[in-house]
């Protein structure tokens, strides 16, 4: 039996694109409703999937619309969980447990309960717009949802930019692992009765928070082919193979 898919996204789905194209995994048949912009580009008219210009979504899916009712699974890789609700977070509170607090507990700023910054961080993810578009989504099929959060930064990012600085603390902090593990949680908490939550897989992690350089390097962007290369400043976009590896722990949910 054949499951049918939509992937719905933004920039990072030449990832997942690429990936399929490069091996498609037996018993999925997926469609991809992608677009350059945001997810508040998308919209729902009845049972359509469109997009406030249906021209741009015509631009890089094919077509300007998509009938939601025929899918068995839709899922969304954008306005979804991310490795930046929790960086952002980490820079305001943290728990006693991680191991920054635990080695300078006078220094940390702000500690919380671990519950509480779990139930906090949950908030801030559920303000994403993928989370509006989901609920809309709801309300016109009966498919199975799946949220799949955005790539996180490459490790790159540690050693070669001065930007994203809050990342490079967590890093050298050593509180990468357990705030990973916490983002995962948290993420599993908004996306509730909603939608399934797909956590990024093993294979593409880097000290649990970080995208491994691999799987950054050669990533696309998004366009009629996906051909054109990411700038190599570019170190939040994945290539075919995180695309890959992705919609496999996809295939593993169904």
């Amino acid at each position: 039996m054949t499951t049918r898919g939509l992937i719905i996204g933004t920039s990072h789905t030449a990832a997942l694109r690429q990936g399929w194209r490069a091996a498609p995994l037996p018993g999925l048949e997926l469609t991809f409703a992608a677009l350059q912009g945001e997810m508040a580009d998308f919209q729902v008219i009845g049972t359509t999937l469109t997009a406030t210009d249906p021209a741009k979504l015509a631009r890089f899916s094919g077509q300007p619309g998509f009938d939601l009712t025929p899918y068995d699974v839709i899922a969304l890789c954008g306005g979804t969980p991310s490795t930046f609700h929790a960086a952002r977070l980490y820079g305001q509170t943290r728990w006693p447990a991680l191991p920054s607090a635990r080695a300078a507990p006078l220094s940390a700023p702000n500690l919380i309960s671990a519950q509480c910054f779990e139930r906090a961080l949950s908030g801030l993810i559920g303000t994403a717009p993928g989370f509006a578009l989901m609920s809309l989504i709801r309300a016109a099929s009966p498919a199975r949802l799946f949220a799949i959060p955005h790539p996180a930064l490459s490790a790159q990012v540690l050693t070669q930019t001065r930007q994203h600085q809050i990342f490079a603390q967590i890093h050298r902090n050593g509180d990468a692992p357990a705030l990973a593990r916490m983002m995962d949680r948290a993420a599993h908490r908004a996306c509730g009765d909603l939608a399934h939550y797909v956590p990024p897989p093993p294979q593409v992690r880097q000290d649990g928070f970080f995208t491994h350089p691999a799987f950054r390097r050669g990533a696309t962007r998004l366009g009629t082919d996906d051909s054109l290369p990411q700038p190599p400043e570019d170190h939040l976009h994945g290539n075919a193979a995180y695309g890959h590896h992705v919609l496999s722990g996809l295939h593993a949910c169904l």
